[in-house]
């Protein structure tokens, strides 16, 4: 069944992506302890019997594009402030994060140390902390003019 969904230009590797970034990038950049758990859960979320939080952070299976390639997509909400145990600002975040993705060592990690898939980022978005004018970003976003065409 998994050859057929390959086949058919589907990859499901959204929880190896997403199992690599918790259990393998987070607490490598993150310091051990009860405020990194906690971090960690604000972050990638989780879901027990007394609390329920949602990822900040969510990946796609990879699907086969035009050229041959396969692509997947990581997205997420990681507010302006954060919380001050977190010690290190948004766009320092966001920076380690997109080093994490392209980083050799990623995709041996993900894929397995002989694999032969390397990831390459093509496009990075992320809303400037200064901007609060969030139909402006998703504007920009969908290359949309002011009088409402598309660039």
């Amino acid at each position: 069944r998994l050859t057929d969904i390959i086949n058919d230009g589907l990859l499901p590797l959204a929880p190896a992506v997403r199992n690599y970034l918790r259990f393998q990038w987070f607490p490598t950049r993150f310091r051990s302890g009860s405020a990194s758990r906690n971090i960690e859960k604000f972050i990638f979320g989780c879901t027990n019997r007394y609390e329920n939080t949602a990822s900040k952070i969510n990946v796609s299976h990879a699907y086969l594009v035009e050229n041959g390639d396969w692509e997947f997509r990581v997205w997420g909400w990681i507010p302006c402030r954060l919380r001050s145990d977190f010690h290190l600002s948004r766009e320092e975040f966001l920076t380690d994060l997109q080093s994490a993705l392209t980083d050799e060592t990623a995709c041996r990690r993900i894929f397995g140390k002989n694999s032969p898939v390397s990831i390459s980022l093509t496009e990075w978005h992320s809303l400037d902390s200064n901007q609060h004018d969030g139909l402006a970003y998703l504007k920009e976003l969908l290359g949309a003019t002011d009088e409402g065409g598309v660039a």
